[in-house]
């Protein structure tokens, strides 16, 4: 009972604590390619404050916008439509309405590595990846405020934490390259869907 209870808490927050600490950087090589899934019509970078935080890593305070970036094609399509696990039928519609674009930073970029040891050492768990928003949005602000002024988040999926997406922090002197957007190949959709146990519906 006391682990089902565990389960049930949300991940610690940040502490002032934070400052002192040489956060876990990973570093994203200059021209990496990486995954943007967007609706058919949008630019696919999107770095703009939001003044209403929608999203897992925006900030709270609006003082700067996130970018929702995976590591490959599979964590973007995954993060955007199969995200509620009960539901086997995905909509074509859902997904004929949105494309796939691949962007490459036009530097480095260092990510807080929040798939492993760097929860515990900058004093959280793996519940600010999968629990509520409201906690990691103060993580993400806590780090962009950090001395070592890290370019962004790299996290693990909620629905498949085998993929990691990034959430990188609108920062002066980062932009992106970006070849698409492209439609979804429908081989690729389909094969994709049946590993996850989801049917495209007409």
């Amino acid at each position: 009972m006391a682990g089902s209870r565990a389960g049930l808490r949300a991940a610690p927050g940040p502490t002032a604590a934070l400052a002192e600490i040489a956060l876990p950087i990973i570093e994203i090589p200059v021209a990496t390619n990486l995954y943007r899934v967007h609706r058919d019509g949008f630019d696919p970078i999107y770095l703009k404050p939001r003044k209403s935080p929608a999203h897992r890593f925006d900030d709270p305070h609006g003082a700067f916008g996130t970018l929702y970036l995976g590591e490959e094609l599979q964590a973007g399509f995954v993060e955007m439509l199969l995200r509620n696990p009960r539901l086997r039928l995905v909509a074509r519609a859902e997904i004929d309405m949105r494309r796939w674009s691949v962007l490459a930073g036009s530097r480095t970029l260092r990510l807080v590595d929040l798939t492993g040891p760097g929860l515990g050492l900058v004093g959280t768990d793996g519940g600010v990846n999968t629990g509520p928003y409201h906690i990691s949005q103060a993580w993400a602000h806590a780090l962009f405020k950090h001395s070592d002024a890290p370019d962004g988040i790299l996290y693990p999926l909620r629905h498949d934490p085998s993929l990691k997406c990034m959430a990188v922090f609108s920062r002066p002197g980062l932009d992106f390259q970006v070849s698409g957007p492209r439609i979804f190949d429908r081989s690729w959709v389909n094969e994709t869907l049946k590993r996850y146990g989801k049917v495209l519906a007409s």
